[in-house]
């Protein structure tokens, strides 16, 4: 008995030793990356700016937010004259070097301009116009070219522009109607969503009105305007014509005392007569309930076309009687020309120019501005 004594306990102590062995070989080589694995997640709690790893989304997610957060107010400084940068550009790019100083404009250098300005999108009417009053003064310089050009500019704005704002606008009327159309593409439902937010910043109460039963996604747009707006959006399940979703969001401002009511459309081609007719439809049964409505009838128009957003307001226009223009993308166009002959030709006020894609950048459009920062000589 002694001798099995004896070898138990060797062999406790054996095992108790190897235990031992293993224990401390096991810490030594993955206990400090059990470490890491635990404080990593910490590190990126506590300092959310840190570099992280592609390969997790929910960290590029958050990262992401941080790098828009930082990038907004940065987007709200975006003036006028940046956004037409590339307008101005193509203009000048036209005529440089084609425009000689000291003496009157020949005949030729007349031509050099014209083209120019067809580049930048105006319309002929409206260059005939332009060119006319550059002609008719004895321009000895370059500055005399663009002078007369930012003076005749102006004055065509100047000629349509309100004396009041969108918003005085809106504060005119209870409940203010403003009814909002274009084709698709154009940013429709994003200015919808961008002037709710300005209306709602002035204290306004505003009801977003989801008109458009065409497409699903454009009801799923507009609740996420609403939201980031903080206005509420009528939207009633099950309603396919949209003429009865404007009828009774009339009757419900009414009811609860709205301020403002803007109703999005569906987007569509100026072509199509049968949904031209319905936007007339959706006119009369807005008036079924509040007469004079709507106050407004806005176009929503992309910069960035040129030419086809004249003609998609011209035909809009001979439909439903447009009181005005939202004018987008000019930030990321050089035909933002097509601004002047909206104003001569269709005699239609721009309210808002857009310049970026913060909810900020839907800015009131300032003519004066528009004509000085066009027909200015760029930083080249």
């Amino acid at each position: 008995m002694q001798g099995f004594e004896f070898f138990l306990l060797v062999g406790i102590i054996i095992l108790g030793t190897a235990s031992s062995v293993v224990y401390y070989f096991a810490r030594y080589y993955f206990g400090n990356d059990s470490e890491k694995l635990e404080e990593k997640p910490q590190e990126k709690v506590v300092n959310p700016q840190q570099k992280i790893p592609a390969t997790n989304e929910a960290a590029n997610n958050a990262k992401e937010a941080i790098q828009k957060e930082k990038k907004a107010p940065e987007a709200s400084r975006k003036t006028l004259s940046e956004a037409l940068g590339g307008t101005r550009n193509q203009f000048f790019k036209r005529i440089s070097g084609g425009i000689k100083s000291g003496q009157k404009l020949s005949s030729e250098e007349i031509e050099t301009i014209e083209e120019a300005l067809y580049e930048s999108d105006i319309g002929p009417r409206t260059i005939g116009r332009l060119i006319e009053s550059v002609s008719s003064k004895e321009t000895t310089s370059v500055d005399g070219l663009l002078s007369s050009l930012r003076s005749e500019t102006e004055s065509i704005f100047s000629a349509v522009q309100p004396s009041k704002d969108l918003i005085d606008l809106a504060k005119s009327k209870k409940p203010f109607v403003c009814l909002v159309v274009g084709v698709n593409g154009a940013g429709k439902t994003t200015s919808l969503g961008k002037v709710a937010y300005q209306l709602k910043s002035q204290g306004l109460s505003v009801l977003l009105v989801a008109g458009d039963r065409f497409r699903a996604a454009a009801e799923s747009q507009l609740k996420v305007w609403g939201e980031r707006s903080g206005v509420e959006v009528f939207d009633p399940q099950g309603v396919t014509d949209p003429g009865a979703v404007c009828f009774d969001a009339c009757q419900m401002a009414i009811a609860k005392n709205y301020d403002v009511v803007l109703i999005d459309t569906a987007g569509r081609l100026s072509n199509q007569d049968h949904l031209m007719e319905e936007l007339k439809k959706v006119k009369r049964v807005i008036q079924k309930v509040i007469p004079e409505a709507p106050h407004e009838t806005l176009i929503v128009v992309d910069a960035s076309t040129g030419q086809n957003a004249f003609r998609q307001a011209e035909v809009f226009n001979k439909s439903l009687d447009l009181t005005g223009l939202l004018l987008t993308k000019l930030d990321g166009s050089s035909k933002g020309g097509v601004a002047i002959s909206l104003a001569s030709e269709l005699k239609l006020p721009i309210h808002r120019v857009g310049i970026g894609e913060a909810i900020e950048d839907l800015m009131a459009f300032d003519h004066k501005e528009f004509a000085k920062s066009l027909f200015n000589m760029p930083e080249l």
